[in-house]
C-alpha cells in the first residue's frame, strides 16, 4: 500500500513564511480593513477582515477546482469580474462620501450593520480577479503536481493562508480601531475620516479598473 505525504515539513514552513511576508505587505485588503476600522471602530474592522478572509475560501476552492484557470485563459470572464469589483468599490466610496455629514455625530443607528460589514468585505475580495490569479499562481508552487492529493493540498494550503490572513488582519483592525476611538466624537476629524474613507475606496476601485501591468 502506497502512502502519500501531503506536505514536506520544510516546504510547509516555506509556504507559511512566504505567506506571512505577502500578507504583511500593505495591499487593497489591508487598506480596506484599516479604513473600516478607523471609520467605525474595532469591531467593524474585524468583521470586514472576516469578510475579506471569507472571500479567500472561495478563491481557494476555485483554484482547487480549476475555476481560476478559466479567468486566466478567458479574458472576457476576467474583465467582467474585474470591472464588477471596481464598480463595487467605487460605489462604496461614493456612498461613504455622500454620508460624510452623518459622521459628525456617530450614533449606533448610523453605523452599518455587522452583516453589511461582513458582506462588503467578502464581496470586495471575491470580486477581485487578481486574488484568484494570485492563488492559481502561488499555491501550485507548493503543491506536488503529480500527486493524487494535489487538490487536497491546494485546499489545505488555502486554509492555512486564510488563518494567517485572518490573524494578521484582525490584529491590524484592532490597532486601527483604537486609533478611530481616539478620534471619535471630534466633528472635524469625523468628517475627514469619512472623506478619507470614501476617497480610499474610490481609489482602490479605480486602481482595480486600470489596465494590468505586464
Amino acid at each position: 500500500m502506497e502512502v502519500y505525504i501531503i506536505f514536506e515539513p520544510s516546504n510547509l514552513l516555506l509556504f507559511i513564511g512566504a505567506s506571512l511576508v505577502l500578507i504583511l505587505t500593505p495591499g487593497p485588503d489591508m487598506i480596506y480593513v484599516i479604513t473600516r476600522a478607523i471609520g467605525q471602530g474595532r469591531m467593524a474592522g474585524i468583521l470586514s477582515a472576516c469578510g475579506v478572509c471569507g472571500g479567500l475560501i472561495i478563491h481557494t476552492l476555485a483554484a482547487a477546482l480549476g475555476l481560476a484557470l478559466l479567468l486566466k485563459s478567458c479574458s472576457s470572464a476576467y474583465f467582467i469580474i474585474k470591472y464588477l469589483g471596481a464598480a463595487y468599490l467605487i460605489y462604496l466610496g461614493i456612498k461613504s462620501l455622500a454620508g460624510r455629514q452623518e459622521l459628525k455625530t456617530v450614533t449606533n443607528e448610523q453605523r452599518q450593520s455587522y452583516k453589511n460589514l461582513f458582506l462588503q468585505g467578502f464581496l470586495t475580495n471575491v470580486l477581485n480577479p487578481k486574488v484568484a490569479l494570485f492563488f492559481v499562481s502561488f499555491l501550485p508552487q507548493f503543491v506536488k503536481g503529480q500527486s493524487p492529493l494535489a487538490a487536497v493540498q491546494s485546499v489545505v494550503l488555502g486554509l492555512i493562508y486564510f488563518l494567517l490572513c485572518l490573524g494578521v488582519l484582525t490584529a491590524v483592525a484592532a490597532l486601527a480601531g483604537k486609533i478611530g476611538n481616539l478620534m471619535s466624537g471630534k466633528t472635524s476629524i469625523g468628517e475627514k475620516i469619512s472623506w478619507a474613507s470614501g476617497s480610499v475606496l474610490i481609489a482602490l476601485g479605480v486602481n482595480l479598473a486600470l489596465p494590468d501591468k505586464n
